[in-house]
Parts: C-alpha cells; sequence; structure tokens
C-alpha cells in the first residue's frame, strides 16, 4: 500500500480484507462487510459494492508516521487485526443475527466503525465519532481542541494529525474486546 492510496486490484483481495470504495466525489468512503444505514447487515457481489467506483484496502497495523503521513482519514489504523478465519466468523454472525451491531448512525455507528470491530474485535462505544472519516472531519473543523487553523498550514496540518492519531490510538486504551456473541451487552445507541 502507498502513502497517498490503497487502490488494490481485484486478484489482490484476500478473504476477510477491509475493502472499501470512495462515493460521493470522495467525500466520504463506503466500507465493506456492509452496514447500511437501514442499520442492516447485508452481503453483496464485489460489482453491487463498487458500483463503478475503484477498490481500496484498509490497512491495519501501520506504523505511527504512516498513519500520521496519511492526510485522508478512514484509509488505515495502527491497530493491529486479527486473524482472517475470525474476521469472517465475525461478519457472518452479524450477517446471520440481524440488528446486533445496533442503530446505525453516520457519527458514532456506521460502516467504518462494523468494518474495524470485525477485523479487530475491539469496541469502544465511550466517545463520539471515533471512526476514521469523521475523526478527519472533527480534526479540520478544529472541534477536537486542536484543528490549529489560525496558526498556519504547516501547523494546522501538524495538529490535525495528531488530534487524528490521538483519536485512533485511543481504540488501545479504551477499547475492549468484545466477543461477537457479546456484544448485544454494548448498545450502540445514546443520547446525542
Amino acid at each position: 500500500m502507498g502513502l497517498f492510496s490503497n487502490k488494490i486490484k481485484r486478484n489482490e483481495l484476500n478473504p476477510g480484507d477491509h475493502i472499501y470504495t470512495w462515493r460521493r466525489l470522495y467525500i466520504y468512503a463506503h466500507h465493506v462487510i456492509h452496514y447500511t444505514s437501514t442499520s442492516m447487515v447485508e452481503s453483496s457481489s464485489l460489482e453491487t459494492f463498487l458500483n463503478g467506483g475503484n477498490l481500496y484496502r484498509f490497512e491495519y497495523g501501520v506504523s505511527s508516521k504512516l498513519f500520521m503521513a496519511k492526510v485522508r482519514g478512514g484509509t488505515c489504523t495502527t491497530n493491529v487485526s486479527d486473524a482472517a478465519d475470525e474476521v469472517i466468523r465475525r461478519a457472518k454472525y452479524l450477517l446471520e443475527n440481524e440488528g446486533i451491531f445496533g442503530v446505525y448512525n453516520l457519527i458514532d455507528n456506521n460502516c467504518e466503525n462494523f468494518s474495524v470491530y470485525c477485523k479487530t474485535g475491539l469496541l469502544d462505544r465511550s466517545t463520539k465519532g471515533h471512526s476514521g472519516q469523521i475523526a478527519s472531519l472533527a480534526c479540520s473543523s478544529g472541534s477536537s481542541g486542536g484543528g490549529g487553523q489560525k496558526k498556519g498550514f504547516g501547523s494546522g496540518l501538524v495538529n490535525y494529525s495528531k488530534d487524528r492519531y490521538k483519536r485512533d490510538t485511543r481504540m488501545k486504551t479504551h477499547g475492549v474486546k468484545v466477543a461477537v456473541e457479546d456484544l448485544k451487552k454494548f448498545p450502540a445507541t445514546r443520547d446525542l
């Protein structure tokens, strides 16, 4: 994978990969296995999922330097993936047991949160907006407390990267390894 793109070819796919494609002029990425705004876990063909878009692979276990160098959120994490067979088991369990992952919420419980959970088994329901894309939006707007836009582009970019990194590594300190069979004990909804 590269610094600027995680684009892959179909023959590079492996079972249990977390894949995504960009939607709506690269404003957000749609992730699979496939948690939708109707709060349903869905299985679809790769062609249906891509809908004419390109194929990208989300990276796990990246170094802190690579994470901070990637300006676009929602493409990688420092968290390490579990083995492919466990990832697939979680995804299939959630597909077969509708509603266990909770109600879809763009900020708190979206397709990226779902995919990262399937890959890592880590869950952090203690904070809002912890997916990479939402964290990027919050950090770039300065709502995370360290936007730094008034200090100039260079320092703003550094603060943005540091804020994203802090949100990403929060999963290691606040996230809990939750067996997929126990997800019901960790509700996804709360007052916003």
